[in-house]
């Protein structure tokens, strides 16, 4: 018997067969001198090859058994196949780094072995303690190792702590100010460290530093302190160094820079514009301040706004920012006075001058209704220009609106802005385009209408007249807001009104309350839009007859008088009316002609108190109650119906 082992002492397969027998035999094909991991695919198949002389045995039986290490095969026993092949499948132990499989030919099942020939399969188990190592000689930390699972082991037991920057470097300020804060985040390689002591101190610049150094990281690993700037040096320096650490390790010095610079204008370089005289030659920000705060402020050249007012004559007064001017003041003009004569073909006949109202939106009935009829749905303004002719007048530019546009102002307005419950009073902006307006000694100088607005004692905001805009640039547009009111000379009308079963009955005065004659009243129906119309008698009553029940709205015009305007509503037949006090439109009983002193004092006491209720009685009820003749009775109704008419 021959036995042929490696150089490691170790069976291996024959390159050559054995037999018992004249003519069998079993080769080695596949499968030795494998290398496995765990966590790496099976092993390739064990694989031998019984033959008889050149042919493949079938059905032979090959016996495969571990004999180093712990592992194990898919059979102990496989019969070959019509090649003669017989193979298995080898697991690996995850402990033996040499492991082994022996294969031999038994003469059947269960059988003996034919001949003491064996193949023998080899395996090695790669891990890191049967890996070889050798550090280099300057790496002290693993002088001893001899394996790579030493060198790792050594290496993963020592903490490396380091310092890393977060935020604050590069920052500029003035002298005093507090920077964002300096931080850095300490860690062990892996996670933040807490408590790890860091030093921060002050290189140069003078300036200090809060809290006051050392400072211990958070639970998050992080330091952190506010740099408050010196004015020592233009260019600042924070040393950040990681000093110590929770349990005493060393910290190899580590150290983090932080730079500021002290922002300083005689640092800062300027170039002034070509066109800008005063400036030429300066080359620091320093110096254009030091050269514009020695000149002072100046006026730009051109012509300037001195004083705004409104109205003409006795009634003119200042015109200010932000307050209420009443209609009828802003419907006889604005004036402008200026420190020069503006070019008067500048500004007569051109749209250099606008006065616009910011109208509350939904205004119109069919806008509101387009808004679903709530008189209250205010969404926003829209813009409406005066018409006005503008013109100059030696030092001043004039601003006057036309009779229809002043008319409307005083007597339509603020009417429609009652009706339609659009509050008591409007935003308007004045505008001057101080680019299109000229001096007339110099056509090269325009207004500048720039000025600038500050906080007065009241809340409001004014203008200040007397600050030069200082932009050095020519020509500007001066603009001012202020709050139309309703108007305060011109008198109004009042109207009362009374509405019974089936009829509209009023009377009109003026603000005095005199009877206003031949005025022209309407009528409307708020539900479908349909006017009626009627004039006051010569005593200033109206009576609207056989009207549908429902409400209405009734307004009043008469020139140089703002439009009156009131509500209604008609009860309608059958409906109960509640009795009209005496004195209501300045009626009592006695004011119908011939009802007398008696039939009056009847008529009250049977609870009726007022002619209008006449209207709304029979003959019949009159006379009942009254205690005269039906005749009687239908006397005193056209009378009182003759009220009215």
């Amino acid at each position: 018997m021959a036995r042929l082992v490696d150089r490691c002492e170790e069976d291996t397969h024959l390159p050559v067969f054995f037999s018992a027998r004249v003519g069998y035999s079993v080769h080695y094909l596949s499968g030795d001198g494998q290398e496995w991991a765990p966590g790496d695919d099976p092993l390739a198949p064990l694989r031998v090859w019984v033959s008889h002389g050149r042919w493949p045995v079938e059905n032979a039986t090959v016996a495969f058994a571990v004999v180093k290490g712990t592992g194990s095969v898919s059979a102990p026993e496989v019969q070959t196949g019509p090649d003669g092949v017989a193979e298995v499948q080898w697991t690996l132990d995850t402990d033996t780094h040499r492991q082994q499989v022996q294969a031999q030919l038994l003469d059947g099942p269960g059988g003996s072995p034919i001949h003491d020939a064996t193949i023998a399969f080899n395996a090695n188990l790669s891990v890191a303690d049967h890996v070889g190592f050798t550090p280099e000689a300057e790496c002290e930390v693993l002088t001893g190792t001899t394996t790579v699972k030493e060198a790792l082991d050594a290496l993963c037991a020592r903490v490396s702590y380091s310092m890393k920057y977060l935020s604050g470097d590069g920052q500029e300020g003035r002298d005093g100010d507090t920077l964002e804060p300096l931080r850095v985040w300490v860690s062990d390689g892996r996670f933040p460290l807490e408590n790890a002591t860091v030093n921060f101190q002050v290189l140069t610049g003078g300036g200090t530093l809060n809290p006051a150094t050392p400072v211990q990281t958070d639970a998050d690993g992080i330091a952190e302190v506010e740099w408050i700037l010196g004015g020592a040096a233009s260019r600042q320096q924070v040393e950040a160094i990681l000093v110590d650490t929770p349990d005493g390790e060393p910290t190899h010095a580590a150290t983090i820079r932080f730079n500021a610079s002290l922002s300083l204008a005689s640092r800062v370089e300027y170039t002034p514009a070509s066109d800008c005289a005063t400036l030429a030659g300066l080359t620091t920000v320093q110096d254009a301040l030091d050269e514009l705060c020695r000149s002072g402020p100046q006026l730009d050249p051109g012509l300037h706004v001195e004083e705004i007012r409104v109205g003409t004559g006795a009634d003119e007064g200042p015109l200010e920012n932000d307050t209420d001017v009443p209609a009828d003041r802003l419907a006889e003009g604005i004036t402008v006075r200026c420190d020069g004569m503006p070019d008067p073909k500048a500004v007569a006949g051109k749209p250099v001058v606008d006065v616009v109202l910011d109208l509350p939106w939904p205004f119109a009935p069919e806008e509101i209704a387009f808004f679903g009829g709530d008189t209250g749905a205010i969404v926003g303004t829209r813009p409406l220009r005066l018409l006005g002719e503008a013109k100059a007048d030696a030092q001043a530019i004039q601003w006057t609106p036309p009779s229809p546009t002043a008319a409307w102002l005083t007597q339509e307005l603020f009417t429609l802005m009652r009706s339609m419950k659009r509050g008591s009073r409007v935003l308007a902006h004045l505008t001057l385009r101080g680019n299109f307006i000229w001096a007339e000694s110099e056509p090269k100088l325009y207004l500048d209408g720039e000025v600038f607005g500050t906080a007065s004692g009241d809340g409001r905001t004014i203008l200040r007249l007397d600050e030069a805009s200082g932009d050095r640039r020519r020509g500007g547009d001066l603009e001012m807001w202020f709050w139309v009111t309703e108007p305060v000379s011109l008198p109004g009308l009042v109207i009362e009104v009374v509405g019974t079963l089936d009829r509209v009955l009023g009377r009109l005065t003026d603000g005095e309350g005199n009877a206003v004659p031949a005025a022209q009243v309407t009528l409307t129906s708020t539900a479908t839009g349909q006017t009626l119309g009627a004039l006051t008698n010569a005593t200033g009553y109206f009576l609207f007859p056989s009207v549908e029940p429902g409400s209405y709205q009734i307004r009043a015009s008469v020139p140089g008088f703002p439009t009156a305007v009131e509500e209604v509503t008609v009860l309608g037949p059958g409906m109960i009316m509640e009795p009209v006090e005496p004195g209501t439109l300045g009626l009592v009983l006695e004011s119908v002609n011939l009802i007398g002193e008696t039939t009056a004092g009847n008529l009250t006491d049977a609870g009726v108190h007022h002619p209008v209720e006449l209207l709304d009685m029979t003959p019949e009820e009159v006379a009942e109650r009254a205690g005269v003749s039906v005749d009687r009775a239908r006397l005193l109704i056209q009378n009182a119906n003759r009220l009215f008419s």
